[in-house]
């Protein structure tokens, strides 16, 4: 069954649900967790989006997460998983509609970075989010809101964008220290 991709305005309401699921997974698991982040377009003022909240959440130990299985189901989480990406728990809340997408992992693995160098980028540059929302909307017009189409047409504005964050973030981490 292919789901279909809605995607609308951005709504302030975004940030309030992600705070809320965040509150719930600190609760759940207490000191296993190092930080939960609010990632993917929901987290971009601006920028239009499907409205599905995306968190990432650092933890102390990954297979860990399994002891809290019955505690993910009963916040609605289904578990699903590597789901393609090797070191990370990915999680899904909402059946036929998803509210809610969550992306564990083990602090310090690269794709933490590369999530919230994209997120920030784009809080950074108003012209990268105007133009990832005109990609959003082509890619709804020409895929039919077929999920899969969905992201294959927007991909190469994904890596673009990606690309020109990964070296806005390397210009931006320079080594500072005064020379001698």
């Amino acid at each position: 069954m292919n789901r279909t991709i809605c995607i609308g305005p951005y709504d302030p309401s975004w940030a309030t649900r992600f705070q809320s699921a965040a509150d719930e997974l600190l609760h759940l698991l207490g000191t296993q967790v190092l930080a939960i982040h609010h990632i993917g377009s929901t987290a971009v003022p601006g920028l239009v989006a499907k409205p599905t909240i995306d968190l990432l959440m650092e933890v102390r130990d990954l297979d860990a997460l399994a002891l809290y299985r019955s505690g993910f189901e009963t916040l609605g989480y289904v578990w699903r998983g590597e789901n393609g990406i090797s070191g990370r728990c990915y999680f899904q809340r909402g059946k036929s509609t998803r509210t809610h997408h969550l992306h564990a992992y083990v602090a310090g693995h690269p794709e933490v970075a590369r999530h919230l160098r994209f997120r920030d980028y784009l809080l950074a540059h108003p012209e990268a989010v105007e133009q990832y929302s005109r990609a959003k909307f082509e890619a709804r017009a020409a895929s039919a809101g077929v999920a899969a189409a969905y992201q294959q047409h927007k991909s190469a504005v994904v890596e673009s964008i990606a690309a020109s964050a990964l070296r806005w973030s390397q210009a931006n981490s320079r080594d500072c220290r005064p020379s001698n």
